[in-house]
């Protein structure tokens, strides 16, 4: 991608010189910041050992539960709410409500008599993993009772809902405060709205509890749409250009694109669709593909971002329920990459109704993909009929080719593994020290900070196989393209390291903001972190496409090697106990 000119490498050593600068002022404020009283110095004394669950025969049935409960609070008109996922001073209060925000619960084990392992998706910009790890405390003595394995808790990580980690609700009285309070060796106050945090604490074990009671014999189905790499992608369009391609080759590349240079994302849906043997129950899908819930939170034009919203999946819904189905939507390798809100076919600057109708298609093609095109042209709620063009370029693309379903043999295999991710960024120990973020920032030794964080690896059926990542990890990283390359690094050097598929084995799907929310997770090869807009400026300054606004909120320039080695001895660890 890069030229590596001259003029190139003059403006890539300015941008680590600005780096420099920028890091050196930010370490200077972190050492004259105290840490505050209630500061952890040790590792939890409570720390697990790797948590695996291998199915040595497949059972006798797939068992899976469904229940969803509204998260949009009922003082949400008279009490003081702040968006979530976009920096705004003053903190942007939210002014009305646009649509129900929500967490969804699925419960599934693979025989009567097997736990159950549970996914809960929340319509939020992110729950860190101590949240998560209370969440699982309080519901202890259930999953005790109730043979549950293990409790996984997403984000769906929408821009238009309530702030849950405390970063966007800062107002400055708040920082000036907690400023004070650490300098007179006080506890600052937190700035997420502890009450909010109560609340979907409960109505998420409420979910949990309600989808383990609803759990009921069926058959499991996956398929799935696209490379996972536009990269690739792009390469196989020079054997068979992107006219000719069918649905399962090209994906939902019209739906969605990536910001940060090289570009690179993936064009993959994925969906699991389970049948209960009781036709009078519900279907339940669940949906994973890499996206942005981002537009309703936007403040561009005509824009507030001021009303609450779960975004396009909340629009999914609305239209797989039509159909009579439950749905459930978790994130992917979603750095970078946000959703064409003009693909559902609404062109002006209306983000509302271009979010409303990006989600109807997207709800249409997860309902029509692995159907017949004469079946989807006739039915009513699947027709393209007034749809925007990537809908109905894609039933085209079905015409060439039905997308296959495999049914999977009942046989859930998982790994969970806890893991420590050391902090350099400074910028995030101040905001740790300010408690300015809802997470529990550790020192185990001087000048040390760490985050206890987890990963963990699924297997469902032998095929469909999906790693668990705790942020918005970078999509060159799992399929060993964009950025970990050379070519598009802003060192000009490979990132010298597997990515996440070499070290799996083989193609895998990534579930995202998976039991954490800790920020980007960034090549090591192309970390700077200095931010400069994505216009003009930062050419002049740099050089043309020149973007790295991420690096802001991630925990550091090593945490995508530091988290790849993590995986890595968690599947060591697992292919171990595979073979005993």
């Amino acid at each position: 991608m890069y030229t590596f000119d001259e003029k190139f490498k003059k403006g890539a050593a300015r941008a680590f010189r600005a780096q420099q600068g920028l890091t050196a002022f930010l370490s200077g404020l972190n050492k004259i910041l105290p840490e505050p009283p209630g500061f952890k110095t040790e590792k939890p004394k409570d720390e697990r050992e790797d948590t695996i669950r291998i199915a040595d025969t497949a059972g006798d049935s797939w068992y899976l539960g469904f229940s969803e409960r509204s998260i949009t609070p009922p003082d949400i008109d008279t009490k003081s709410y702040y968006i979530g996922g976009n920096l705004s001073v003053p903190p942007r209060r939210v002014r009305g409500v646009l649509d129900d925000i929500k967490v969804r619960a699925i419960a599934i084990s693979d025989g009567e008599q097997r736990a159950a392992e549970v996914f809960c998706a929340v319509d939020c910009i992110g729950l860190t993993n101590t949240v998560v790890r209370r969440i699982r405390s309080e519901l202890d003595s259930f999953c005790r009772t109730n043979n549950v394995g293990y409790i996984n808790i997403f984000s769906t990580h929408a821009h238009s809902s309530i702030d849950t980690m405390g970063i966007w609700s800062v107002t400055g009285k708040k920082f000036f405060e907690n400023i004070s309070k650490l300098i007179t060796h006080s506890q600052p106050m937190p700035s997420v709205d502890g009450a909010f945090i109560d609340f979907i604490v409960e109505k998420t074990k409420k979910a949990v509890a309600e989808a383990v009671r609803n759990m009921e014999p069926g058959r499991l189905f996956a398929a799935q749409i696209g490379e996972n790499s536009v990269e690739k992608l792009e390469e196989y369009s020079a054997k068979k250009p992107y006219g000719d391609m069918t649905l399962s080759e090209y994906g939902i590349k019209d739906f969605i694109f990536a910001k940060r240079p090289p570009r690179e994302y993936s064009p993959r849906l994925n969906r699991l669709r389970f049948v209960p043997d009781n036709s009078a129950s519900r279907q339940t899908v669940l949906v994973n593909f890499g996206a942005h819930p981002y537009a309703n939170g936007l403040r561009i034009k005509n824009n507030r971002g001021d009303m609450l919203s779960a975004d396009f999946p909340f629009y999914m819904e609305r239209e797989i329920n039509s159909a009579g189905e439950n749905f459930i939507f978790i994130n992917g390798a979603v750095n970078g990459v946000y959703p064409n809100r003009g693909a559902g076919g609404v062109k002006n600057e209306n983000f509302t109704r271009q979010t409303e109708a990006l989600g109807r298609d997207l709800g249409k093609l997860v309902l029509a993909m692995t159907k017949k095109r004469e079946e989807i042209e006739q039915n009513p709620l699947l027709s393209p009929k007034n749809c925007g063009e990537a809908y109905k370029s894609a039933v085209e693309r079905i015409g060439k080719c039905t997308v296959k379903e495999r049914e999977l043999e009942p046989k859930l295999i998982s790994i969970h593994k806890e893991t420590a991710l050391r902090v350099d960024n400074p910028l995030e120990k101040i905001i740790g020290k300010l408690g300015f973020a809802c997470f529990d920032m550790t020192r185990p030794a001087k000048g040390i900070y760490e985050l206890e964080t987890e990963t963990g690896y699924l297997e469902l059926g032998g095929e469909f196989k999906a790693l668990l990542v705790p942020g918005e990890i970078t999509p060159g990283l799992v399929s060993g393209t964009g950025d970990m390359l050379a070519e598009n690094s802003i060192t000009s050097r490979a990132s010298g390291f597997k990515s996440l598929c070499d070290i799996v084995g083989g193609d895998t799907a990534v579930f995202g903001l998976a039991n954490d929310a800790l920020g980007y997770i960034i090549p090591d090869n192309d970390y700077c972190m200095f931010f400069a807009g994505y216009g003009k400026l930062a050419e002049k300054l740099f050089f043309k496409d020149y973007a790295h606004y991420q690096e802001i909120f991630s925990i550091g320039a090593h945490t995508a090697s530091a988290f790849a080695a993590g995986v890595e001895d968690m599947m060591k660890s697992f292919k171990v106990r595979l073979n005993k």
